[in-house]
């Protein structure tokens, strides 16, 4: 998960390769976040959690600028 800084905000991208380490190919998947009255929002600090079912969650800070 890849954080994304835009000209107004930031978002998180999905990132994968077939090795981890290189070739990373990306695709923008918006995310639901909150904004302000001036429309821009900030991500921070993405964590990775793999559950005991196999999902993987994702928590985060989410800031309406």
């Amino acid at each position: 998960m890849a954080r994304v800084e835009g000209w107004d905000a930031s978002f998180f991208a999905v990132a994968e390769s077939k090795n981890g380490v290189d070739g990373f190919r990306s695709g923008i998947i918006p995310f639901a976040c909150p904004t302000s009255k001036t429309g821009k929002r900030n991500l921070y600090d993405m964590r990775l959690v793999v559950t005991k079912t196999g999902w993987i969650n994702g928590v985060f800070l989410c800031r309406a600028a």
